[in-house]
């Protein structure tokens, strides 16, 4: 199942931060509401929302998106599914592997409390086919700035 895979991409790419991956899926259609979505998220989870409300033209396109507040921090991060659909297809890569890895992209700025981008690895701004087809590995990791901004405490940051 897709759903399945991405989410297995982005905690193994989330995990290769040192970082523990939970997933608490809320679903929620007209008719019924999953127990997920009834409890707020607790201090240290973050919420990520898959869209499909983007209209996607051009490659590149935006990927997805977090949501940074002054002095509160990463609340949301939302992932854009139309789009990164469209981007896989471009580059002739698996939809879900790609999906899982915008996912742990969009998680990790929330993680750094910072829209800032790297120089390279996972937290580059842009993402070229030639480097989605290429799929190199430095590419699709943290760098250990990364991990260290991660894991520092609140101040440090």
């Amino acid at each position: 199942m897709l759903q399945q895979r991405a989410l297995a991409e982005a905690e193994l790419v989330l995990r290769s931060a040192l970082v523990d991956v939970q997933w608490r899926q809320c679903t929620s259609t007209s008719a019924e509401r999953s127990e997920a979505c009834s409890s707020p998220p607790a201090p240290l989870e973050l919420v990520l929302v898959v869209s499909d409300v983007r209209r996607c033209k051009d490659t590149p396109t935006t990927l997805g998106k977090a949501v940074i507040v002054p002095d509160t921090g990463g609340i949301l991060a939302t992932v854009y599914f139309s789009c990164v659909e469209r981007f896989a297809t471009s580059a002739g890569t698996d939809f879900a592997v790609l999906l899982g890895r915008v996912a742990a992209h969009e998680l990790g700025h929330l993680m750094l409390n910072s829209s800032v981008h790297a120089h390279h690895g996972l937290m580059r701004p842009h993402w070229t086919l030639d480097e989605v087809r290429l799929n190199r590995a430095a590419d699709w990791v943290f760098t250990a700035g990364d991990v260290a901004a991660m894991h520092a405490p609140p101040a440090e940051q």
